[in-house]
């Protein structure tokens, strides 16, 4: 009754800690729900002890497996990882960043539709705006030869933009400024002002960065008289409350307690 009221394009079943520890086959379940309903259907043993980019990745790659399409090298831009977690406000702001320099997007993941799966193959391009979107991105370049960038755009934009021309962004000067939170976002505002990333969610050391895997661990770097200030989530600032914050709620961390999907404000970096 609920898919017929619904009407979806795909079901997918995700496991928690108890069909862990029972050993549910969610995957068989998955198949009996596409039998019975007709509906593309997934199931995903995810654990509910991992961070949140790992499922979402996962979830991206067994779908481009169903629904991915070889298809003509047609140009434009894939943007991978712009999921409501890092991107609460969704992607459109994304998508007219890219659409306003020039760009034409291909395809959006997690998909705004089943054909933007289908048109992953098509683009000359991926994006990755976050860490979900990179096991995607490096799938497409082994599997296409679709080349990647990662970043998104902070402030005007000047460093993103030059990543995607493939050219050099003008140096800045290092400042005694840490970004914490997602790992690819972090790196955007570093990059954009001078700073220096890391993360607190999965491992990126792939992208070259610090991860933070504890409290304490977070507690015992960010505490270091190196940094003047910290660009992170309130409740990651309350760890080291000494230190002066410029606030970057993130939803994974702070979740309703501060305000998520604005960026930081960082206009005497960027002037």
């Amino acid at each position: 009754q609920g898919v017929e009221e619904i009407r979806p394009s795909m079901l997918c079943l995700v496991a928690s800690p108890v069909p862990m520890v029972i050993g549910c086959d969610v995957k068989g379940i998955a198949h009996e729900l596409e039998v019975r309903t007709g509906l593309p259907s997934f199931g995903f043993d995810t654990t509910g002890t991992r961070y949140y980019d790992w499922g979402l990745s996962l979830a991206f790659r067994e779908q481009y497996r169903r629904f991915g399409r070889a298809g003509r090298r047609k140009g434009g831009v894939n943007v991978l990882g712009a999921d409501y977690i890092d991107f609460p406000q969704g992607p459109d702001g994304i998508v007219s960043f890219l659409e306003g320099n020039g760009y034409s997007v291909n395809s959006v993941l997690p998909a705004r539709c089943v054909e933007d799966i289908e048109r992953l193959q098509e683009a000359e391009l991926s994006i990755v705006v976050s860490l979900s979107g990179l096991d995607m991105a490096e799938l497409l370049e082994k599997e296409c030869g679709i080349p990647y960038v990662t970043g998104i755009p902070v402030g005007e934009g000047e460093a993103f933009l030059c990543k995607l021309k493939g050219i050099k962004a003008p140096l800045r000067a290092e400042r005694p400024v840490l970004v914490v939170g997602e790992s690819v976002a972090s790196r955007s505002i570093a990059e954009e002002i001078g700073g220096f990333p890391a993360s607190v969610f999965s491992d990126d050391r792939r992208l070259g960065g610090i991860w933070l895997r504890s409290e304490k661990e977070i507690r015992d770097y960010i505490s270091q008289d190196r940094w003047e200030l910290l660009i992170a989530d309130p409740e990651i600032g309350k760890l080291c409350p000494g230190k002066a914050l410029i606030p970057n709620p993130h939803y994974g961390i702070s979740s309703k307690l501060n305000d998520v999907g604005s960026q930081p404000d960082l206009h005497k970096f960027l002037r």
